[in-house]
């Protein structure tokens, strides 16, 4: 009886090892019959090890080679940093610090610059520079005081009056100059830096919610021209509410161009480059801001011409996006097929791809 139990066991273990054939269709691209391209998962015998390289399925239909149109990508998203980053950093050209002093009364206006530096404006601590924000009363010490200490010191009533510029011999015309945000009025400054902030961390999101309505291309588009406009019409900013009203435009329309840009460079790129491209866009982009805004400083001092030379990048990134096609990846999400199928011939024209590997996977999306 035990003999006959062992043999009638040994049937059910020689069958648990047994499983049924899947029945699942193959991921087009990634079946045995497909070709096999770079980033695909490479299985060896089973007496190997088995080296898997991180992939997506939608890279062998979507991504055709990385050429012209993975870089006209890059090149878009580079810029889109660029200006990003330079338009941040604007202030400190824009709002350049520049010395001053308390102005004359009406009454004292006669008197030469030096004059009235040397007798009216006080001294601060260390007794080497002149205080910005007080002068004397009286600004002119009588014949009977045997010094100033007789003298009080007031706030600048008069205004200010700012250092002139060793090369052009004018004051140097900055936003500190224009509208005094000196002194009392700095308080100025910090309002504008938060309102350049607010810009772009209110836009941001809405720029990604209506990239995935509408497309990513005519929400680039659209912000675009939003930055192309707002950035000039800030030149011409006559009073610093409408500076900074316009300053909190660039900055939502830089960031919405930034997202956007990034957005479809994730999409266009494979798993194994995408770190790259993404990298390069932004240490590029930052790298030549940073170049860029430094000889911006030093060769121009006006800030109606710098805002106008930091906006002369700008039309590089309109062309760029002219030339640029929507996103394939949303097209396929959307199930616009016949637009997908058409940025996808453009895609593997420009970047030279096999015409049959191309069919073969354009078969796929239909």
């Amino acid at each position: 009886m035990a003999t006959t139990e062992r043999t009638t066991r040994t049937p059910k273990t020689s069958r648990r090892p047994s499983s049924r054939p899947s029945k699942e269709p193959p991921i087009p691209g990634l079946s045995p019959e497909a070709p096999q391209e770079v980033g695909a998962t490479v299985s060896a015998p089973a007496t190997a090890t088995t080296t898997t390289v991180l992939t997506s399925p939608l890279d062998h239909i979507l991504i055709f080679g990385h050429g012209w149109f993975q870089r006209l990508v890059l090149l878009c998203t580079t810029l889109a940093f660029f200006a990003t980053v330079l338009h941040a950093a604007a202030i400190t050209s824009l709002a350049r610090p520049t010395d001053h002093w308390c102005r004359p009364p009406p009454e004292y206006a006669h008197l030469p610059s030096e004059v009235w530096r040397n007798n009216s404006v006080p001294l601060v601590a260390d007794g080497l520079s002149r205080h910005h924000c007080l002068r004397y009363e009286p600004p002119v010490p009588s014949i009977e005081d045997e010094g100033f200490e007789n003298r009080r010191t007031v706030p600048c009533d008069a205004g200010w009056d700012f250092e002139a510029d060793a090369a052009s011999g004018s004051p140097v015309r900055s936003i500190i100059q224009e509208w005094n945000i000196v002194c009392g009025r700095r308080w100025i400054m910090t309002a504008l830096k938060a309102a350049y902030m607010s810009g772009g961390v209110l836009a941001a999101p809405f720029a990604g919610i209506a990239a995935d309505r509408v497309g990513r291309r005519p929400v680039l588009c659209g912000w675009l021209f939003l930055l192309a406009f707002v950035g000039i019409a800030l030149a011409f900013a006559k009073t610093v509410l409408v500076f900074a009203v316009l300053r909190a435009l660039l900055s939502g329309a830089a960031a919405s161009v930034l997202v956007t840009s990034t957005v479809v460079l994730f999409e266009v790129t494979d798993t194994q480059h995408r770190a790259l491209f993404c990298s390069l866009a932004v240490a590029g982009g930052s790298l030549l801001a940073s170049l860029y805004g430094a000889v911006v400083y030093v060769t121009v001092s006006d800030w109606e011409a710098v805002q106008i030379m930091y906006m002369v990048p700008t039309c590089g990134l309109i062309f760029g996006v002219y030339l640029m096609k929507e996103s394939p990846c949303w097209l396929l999400a959307v199930l616009d097929m016949r637009r997908a199928e058409d940025v996808l011939s453009w895609e593997a024209r420009v970047n030279s791809a096999d015409p049959d590997a191309f069919k073969h996977r354009l078969s796929a999306l239909k």
